[in-house]
């Protein structure tokens, strides 16, 4: 090997090593920011020291609530051949049938009513078979909502829960929240109208969304990092609000102009553009998680310890982000150094 080629393999193991060692989350911001704030206020700050979130999402024995529908008794099942909702039946009823995933009997449900429906109009139906098909008919649209919502809080819906670790600064948080809820909603709306299902549900959608959601760890590693901002946002504002004023006794000084600085680039442009991001994520995955757990009495729970009690994640994060701000204000009103304000 040319020791051309031999310097160039240096070159780039060496690349590769500084690549893999650069840290590229959110801790890395904190503690540059922590590290500015604390040059400022002459202040030792620590902000890699915190824990993190334990999301204690019910298990699934809590999520999932078990249904008894009415069954249709081998005789009347035969008395059923002439429509095709027997055939439906026999599938539900085979060694498939019984190990069905909650998505699949949703699905089951949505093909079950309108063939069963189709089979009341037949003149060659027993008052006894009209009967069963009613009562199950009837069951299914009581309960619509429960399998509905077996079907959403399954393995993949917990798995949007789990992170190991932070979220790459690169790899942006949507506005619009968790893409794969938005089937979910549309189809919660659609369960509301008396004549659901109008056609059987498309199974390759409902799986594909699942598989989306089954995919991503987007809320997982949300709630990391607005509790680690949160704990970050503590720290640094009580440093702040320790220290009396840059500027009490002169309006010109070194630390004025370094007080301003970091404001400028560090809180204006790395940090409260972050901050932004999260709170957009969370007030969309708000809208979209309060009316899928709703109806359901463990997920209704978990979403108020997530999102509505004083100590939730949520509540935590916009308060220390608040107070974050106001001691800003603080110390650049005493500067006279607020955006646009005369100094």
């Amino acid at each position: 090997m040319s020791r051309v080629s031999i310097l160039t393999c240096i070159c780039i193991l060496i690349l590769a090593t500084l690549q893999g060692c650069t840290d590229n989350t959110s801790t890395n911001l904190w503690h540059d920011y922590s590290q500015r704030i604390g040059n400022i206020f002459d202040t030792d700050i620590n902000v890699l020291d915190f824990d993190l979130l334990v999301i204690n999402i019910p298990d699934k024995k809590q999520r999932q609530q078990t249904l008894s529908p009415p069954s249709i008794s081998l005789l009347q099942f035969l008395k059923l051949y002439q429509c095709p909702v027997n055939s439906l039946v026999a599938k539900r009823n085979g060694p498939l049938g019984k190990v069905m995933l909650p998505s699949q009997i949703f699905i089951y449900i949505s093909e079950f009513i309108p063939l069963a429906q189709q089979c009341l109009e037949t003149e060659k139906l027993s008052a006894e078979n009209a009967d069963a098909l009613k009562q199950a008919i009837a069951f299914y649209q009581a309960n619509k909502h429960i399998y509905f919502a077996n079907a959403l809080f399954h393995d993949e819906f917990s798995k949007l829960f789990h992170a190991a670790h932070f979220w790459p600064m690169g790899e942006h948080f949507s506005a619009n929240g968790v893409e794969g809820l938005n089937y979910w909603l549309t189809l919660q709306e659609q369960l509301k109208t008396p004549e659901w299902p109008n056609t059987p549900l498309d199974d390759t959608l409902l799986e594909s969304s699942l598989n989306t959601l089954q995919q991503g760890q987007q809320i997982g590693h949300w709630l990391q990092e607005i509790h680690l901002a949160s704990q970050s946002l503590v720290v640094l504002t009580e440093a702040m609000n320790q220290h009396k004023g840059l500027c009490v006794y002169s309006q010109q000084s070194i630390k004025k102009t370094a007080l301003v600085n970091v404001f400028r680039l560090w809180f204006s442009q790395q940090v409260q553009p972050w901050i932004s991001q999260l709170n957009r994520f969370g007030q969309s995955l708000e809208k979209q998680l309060s009316p899928l757990m709703a109806q359901h009495p463990t997920m209704g729970a978990f979403h108020q310890r997530l999102f509505i009690h004083k100590g939730s994640p949520w509540v935590q994060f916009q308060t220390h982000w608040r107070e974050h701000v106001r001691a800003w204000q603080r110390h650049l009103n005493q500067c006279q150094s607020m955006p646009g304000q005369a100094s």
